[in-house]
Parts: C-alpha cells; sequence; structure tokens
C-alpha cells in the first residue's frame, strides 16, 4: 500500500486533485497491483519525465529574433517571437495567447495581430524596441529606425549599342528608392534614331546616326549610347544608252556610305567602245 501512495504522490498537478478517490478505490491487492503497474507505465514515458513536477513547463523567458535591427523609414520587418520553460525550451505557441506586443521609442506600428510573428513597419527616424509581455515576463528587440539614408541607385545595361536600321535592343535598369524599394523607371531617346517603349525596348530607325537612350528614376539619370547604321547604297542614271561615235553621254551616280554619308564614286568602262 505504501509504494502505491508513493507513486500516486508523483502524478503532475492536475491529478493530484483525483488523489483521494484513487486512495479509496486501493483496499483491494488486485487493483493496488493494477495500479502500480498503470503509473510506472506513465511515470517512465519520456514527455513524463520531461514535465517532473510541472513547473519547468511554465513560461520563463520570451524570445525574439532578431534581437536587433535597422531599418530606413517606410521598411518593414518580421520579428519571430518563442515563449520559452526554465530549461530553454520552446513552449507550444498557445503560451503567447495572451501576449501585448508594443513598440517604445514612436518609431513605428506592428502591423499584423500575429503573436508569433509580429510585422514592424517603421514610420520615424529613432531608436526603440519591440516588446512583448505576458503576465509579468517580457521580451525585447532593439530597433535602430535611419532617416532614408540609404542612397538612391540606378543602373543600366548595356551602355553602348550599334545597330542596323530596324534592329531593336532590350535595355534593362534596375533603380531602388532611398527607403531600399524598386523605383519607376521612365525613358527617352535623344538624336534621330529610333524610339524606346515603357519597358526599355529600342527600334532603330530608317535614318543613320548616333544619339542615346536615356532611363530616369530616384533623380537619377543613366545613358547608353547608341549607334544605328543603314546598308550602303549607290544609285546610277541613266542605266541605258545608246550613242554614235564621237557622241557624249553624261552619267550620273550617287553613293551613301553606312552612316548615310555621301561616298567617293570611281568610273570606269569595260569593252572596246
Amino acid at each position: 500500500m505504501k509504494n502505491i501512495y508513493n507513486i500516486i504522490s508523483l502524478l503532475p498537478r492536475s491529478l493530484l486533485c483525483k488523489r483521494k478517490l484513487l486512495l479509496s478505490h486501493c483496499k483491494s491487492p488486485f487493483i493496488q497491483f493494477f495500479l502500480v503497474i498503470f503509473f510506472a507505465i506513465i511515470l517512465s514515458t519520456p514527455a513524463f519525465a520531461q514535465r517532473g513536477s510541472g513547473n519547468d513547463s511554465e513560461l520563463t523567458l520570451i524570445s525574439i529574433a532578431p534581437s536587433q535591427a535597422t531599418l530606413a523609414v517606410g521598411g518593414e520587418m518580421s520579428f519571430s517571437v518563442t515563449a520559452l520553460d526554465s530549461e530553454g525550451d520552446a513552449l507550444p505557441s498557445s503560451a503567447l495567447r495572451d501576449a501585448v506586443i508594443s513598440v517604445t521609442g514612436n518609431i513605428g506600428n506592428i502591423t499584423n495581430k500575429s503573436r508569433n510573428n509580429p510585422n514592424f513597419l517603421a514610420t520615424t527616424p529613432g531608436t526603440g524596441a519591440l516588446v512583448v509581455t505576458v503576465g509579468d515576463i517580457s521580451g525585447s528587440a532593439a530597433i535602430t529606425v535611419s532617416g532614408g539614408t540609404v542612397e538612391p541607385v540606378l543602373t543600366l545595361t548595356p551602355t553602348t549599342v550599334s545597330l542596323r536600321a530596324g534592329e531593336t535592343q532590350q535595355f534593362t535598369a534596375t533603380a531602388t528608392d532611398e527607403n531600399g524599394n524598386p523605383a519607376t523607371v521612365t525613358w527617352a531617346v535623344t538624336g534621330n534614331i529610333g524610339t524606346v517603349n515603357a519597358n526599355g525596348l529600342f527600334t532603330a530607325g530608317s535614318t543613320a546616326g548616333t544619339g542615346t537612350v536615356t532611363a530616369s528614376a530616384v533623380g537619377l539619370t543613366e545613358t547608353a549610347n547608341i549607334t544605328v547604321t543603314v546598308d550602303p547604297v549607290l544609285t546610277l542614271t541613266p542605266t541605258t544608252a545608246s550613242l554614235k561615235a564621237g557622241e557624249t553621254q553624261q552619267f550620273t551616280a550617287t553613293a551613301t556610305d553606312e552612316n548615310g554619308n555621301p561616298a567617293t564614286v570611281t568610273w570606269a568602262v569595260t569593252g572596246n567602245i
């Protein structure tokens, strides 16, 4: 009988309220033997061994990751909140059911209702913290919000292109603003060399020449140099002539090179005429 009392006393607190009921049925040797075996099996399970007296499963620490963060105004970051027991083991997310989440320093706001993964939006330069509190236990993550000190960036590729009349070239521009967010790029062409659309696709015109394609965003501009060439051209008039001996015929030839510039014409006669 003493053995069964000792085993029952090891039951978790949630079952101790049943102690009197259990003991009142332990007068029979058969029941005593059954209870000893039953509770011996329960007490030997890993889950029960981890619980011990039940105190280890109580919330003792709130961990927030990352523990430090730096954002520009307008930036967002998601934090991970974990409840830990006295052994440093993670507790179920339900341990944070009554958590209160706040931001100190008037630097931003929490934009969602998740107690396990709160999302922070930076609104004002300064320093502060994300704080998660359950009862008298709290955890925090230090946050620094910068006043848009990130330099805007604009890149353009390629920067030099040579095309034949009618050919196309896709340009790519990437821009980010002072908060590190993607920015819209606008396009323009200088010189009578062709056209460019809103996606940076350039189409060479029919006239040879040089010019530029310009990408603009966040107060910055990047330029690509373009050369458009055409097929060389040679025309001759007339193309047929019939003359008597001693008569003359004026021929006219016009030539332009691949850049559309006039070219020198040389003359020659074949046949004994």
